[in-house]
């Protein structure tokens, strides 16, 4: 499953599209090395849903507990005001939802 269809990407999650772009990114590498008879479909499927869930599951996290946070009026008032404390935490807390600029399965492939 690529993109949406792999999980609710919540808008807090970062950019919904390129999620959906390294998604199918992934899965390509992985049909790739599927159809050249380097793995084997079990194969394929394990390394994809690995590949996804390291590039995903934190962003997925961190957006699912800022939903929580602030869809609670007493923890968003908080949170913004604290926020505006510290001014390189919103920075911080945008990069840890958007990911890296190139997926870590690119990064040695040939």
């Amino acid at each position: 499953m690529c993109g949406d269809t792999a999980g609710l990407i919540h808008p807090l999650s970062g950019n919904g599209m390129s999620m959906a772009i390294r998604s199918a990114s992934l899965a390509a590498s992985e049909l790739k090395a599927f159809l050249k008879g380097k793995i084997n479909r079990g194969t394929m499927l394990v390394n994809y849903e690995n590949h996804w869930k390291s590039e995903f599951n934190k962003r997925l996290r961190i957006g699912r507990i800022a939903a929580r946070v602030f869809a609670n009026p007493k923890a968003s008032s908080l949170s913004l005001q604290f926020l505006k404390l510290i001014p390189g935490l919103l920075p911080f807390f945008i990069r840890q939802t958007h990911g890296k600029l190139k997926p870590k399965h690119l990064h040695n492939e040939a």
